[in-house]
């Protein structure tokens, strides 16, 4: 399979499970969530950003400055003589 399907066949997936979920969530059960609106949901007509959205762009600024270079487990057995990288000779 090439790339390019593979990213499409993503996308198409992604693009039905949202309009399943919409038809559900949205059509199917918005009668039984008719109750808990305002109480345990946010209302329907809501203006305000929740808070916790703040830390997506908080994440994507980290993620993008830290050096992810494996676990401190892994970095350390690096520094062990038995320590044998992938295709490698052992480590003197």
């Amino acid at each position: 399979m090439s790339t390019a399907r593979a990213a499409l066949t993503l996308v198409a997936a992604f693009v039905v499970s949202q309009v399943v979920a919409v038809i559900v969530h949205g059509v199917i059960l918005s009668a039984d969530y008719e109750p808990f609106e305002g109480t345990l949901l946010r209302t329907a007509g809501g203006d305000q950003v929740p808070w916790q959205m703040i830390f997506l762009p908080v994440m994507v600024w980290l993620h993008a400055r830290l050096r992810l270079e494996g676990w401190l487990v892994a970095r350390a057995g690096e520094r062990s003589p038995a320590f044998v990288p992938a295709g490698g000779r052992p480590t003197p």
